[in-house]
């Protein structure tokens, strides 16, 4: 058992999933989902690989995090994280991240991703998907930098 196993909240058996999903059909709200089954790193640089694409496209984006059932990474992971946070650099465009999550160490874990980010979005946490998708929906307008001038 590791630490994030053994921190975690219960999953419904309802929710237990492997596979990271990433979804792009709201653009430019992208939704990453980490469910309580992840356990291997391929599934990890599968997702990354993803977001990379993403970013590389330019535009900005919104990501919605549902972390609801998730467990810290390992440390393996996390470096892999750290190593495609790096990689997509200070250009990446995503203007704010929304998290759905209660649990508190993967908070701490997403906090800690927050100190190492390059460049500045906005970061908030919220125990149901609806206010995350409304605080999205309110931000992106705020925190566009393509959006027109009147």
């Amino acid at each position: 058992m590791t630490l994030g196993d053994a921190l975690a909240a219960p999953v419904d058996p309802a929710r237990e999933r492997t596979g990271i999903r990433i979804e792009i059909e709201a653009w430019p709200r992208v939704r990453l989902t980490w469910p309580a089954g992840v356990r291997h790193d391929a599934e990890v640089a599968d997702a990354l690989r993803a977001l990379e694409a993403i970013a590389q496209r330019g535009r900005p984006f919104v990501l919605l995090v549902d972390a609801r059932d998730a467990r810290p990474p390992t440390r393996v992971q996390l470096g892999m994280i750290l190593d495609a946070m790096r990689r997509i650099g200070p250009d990446a465009r995503c203007l704010a991240h929304a998290v759905v999550t209660r649990s508190i160490p993967v908070r701490a874990f997403v906090d800690s991703l927050r100190w190492m980010r390059l460049t500045p979005s906005a970061w908030a946490y919220f125990d149901d998907e609806a206010s995350a998708i409304a605080w999205l929906d309110r931000e992106l307008p705020h925190r566009r930098s393509d959006r027109p001038s009147a």
